[in-house]
């Protein structure tokens, strides 16, 4: 089925196509108990195995600025509470609904508890470096994996092969 959406109606924004002698295809407006055609034809919601219902695709999802929620079909980051970890999963969002979402990473569709989890715009490849150095700073900077001393700490800095670099004369 190959509909021109340029030619769409502002008031009727649905395609149907009729899989059955009757009613035919054409632009249609959602109307409360089925569908209705520019020149007055319904369609019933209940006459739903006679017909196929056409939204226009979304040409691109909508921005997302890292607040809320992200749109459907948003590229981002998703962290799952439950593993306990601090990790970070690039996801395409498939669906949000009150209680659940779908998403897919690595073309397998997962489903969530919104509850459960929580995203994030994706991150710069900067942002993924800086992270990461912090990550590292933060590891330098747990005494407590040295004895809880600074002499434990420059030990292990030292034997990890850290090296004050002179400056060339």
């Amino acid at each position: 089925m190959d509909i021109d959406w340029s030619k769409k109606p502002e008031e009727f924004p649905i395609w149907i196509e009729s899989l059955i002698m009757g009613p035919g295809s054409g632009w249609h407006r959602r109307v409360h108990s089925g569908f209705v055609s520019e020149d007055g034809c319904f369609w019933k919601n209940s006459d739903c195995k006679k017909y196929t219902v056409c939204y226009r695709p979304a040409d691109e999802p909508a921005a997302w600025d890292g607040e809320g929620l992200p749109p459907v079909g948003t590229v981002c980051e998703m962290h799952y509470f439950k593993l306990g970890e601090n990790t970070w999963n690039a996801v395409e969002i498939k669906y949000l609904g009150n209680q659940h979402a779908i998403t897919e990473a690595g073309g397998i569709e997962t489903h969530w508890r919104k509850c459960d989890v929580t995203f994030r715009q994706s991150r710069t490849p900067a942002q993924v470096v800086a992270d990461e150095r912090q990550s590292y700073i933060n590891g330098m900077l747990c005494y407590d994996a040295f004895g809880g001393s600074r002499k434990g700490l420059a030990e292990a800095l030292y034997d990890a092969g850290y090296r004050k670099i002179k400056e060339a004369e």
